[in-house]
């Protein structure tokens, strides 16, 4: 959009320039006037343009502020979604040594059943 603006205030002083030489052309004693006239219009325009610069230079740093806080704010997501996925894996690991455990507790209650009946004598 302010490009677009740019482009179109170019546009106006350049055939407002091409009208100026135009018109020196046919009547000189314009010129004067023109010269006067131009000089101001100048002025304006300089005194316009200082405004955008500077609320070029707010937005800019607006823009970098709300970039940096974004950037925090996606930063503290991916830190609590590892810290969530961390939390998960401890969880997942002590479920399965878990089950591991209760598993090895079983397997051994059936063997020492089975190696104490091998081993009594009179067993057949």
């Amino acid at each position: 959009m302010d490009e677009v603006k740019q482009w179109e205030e170019r546009r106006r002083k350049a055939l407002l320039r091409s009208l100026r030489k135009e018109q020196r052309k046919e009547d000189p004693t314009l010129e004067q006037q023109q010269i006067i006239h131009h000089e101001k219009s100048e002025k304006e325009d300089k005194s316009k343009e200082v405004k955008p610069l500077k609320r070029r230079k707010l937005t800019a740093l607006q823009a970098a502020q709300q970039e940096f806080e974004q950037k925090s704010k996606e930063k503290r997501l991916r830190i609590e979604e590892a810290q969530r996925r961390k939390e998960e894996q401890e969880e997942a690991l002590k479920k399965y040594r878990a089950t591991k455990a209760e598993r090895f507790k079983k397997l051994s209650k059936k063997t020492k059943t089975a190696t104490s009946a091998v081993q009594t004598p009179g067993y057949r």
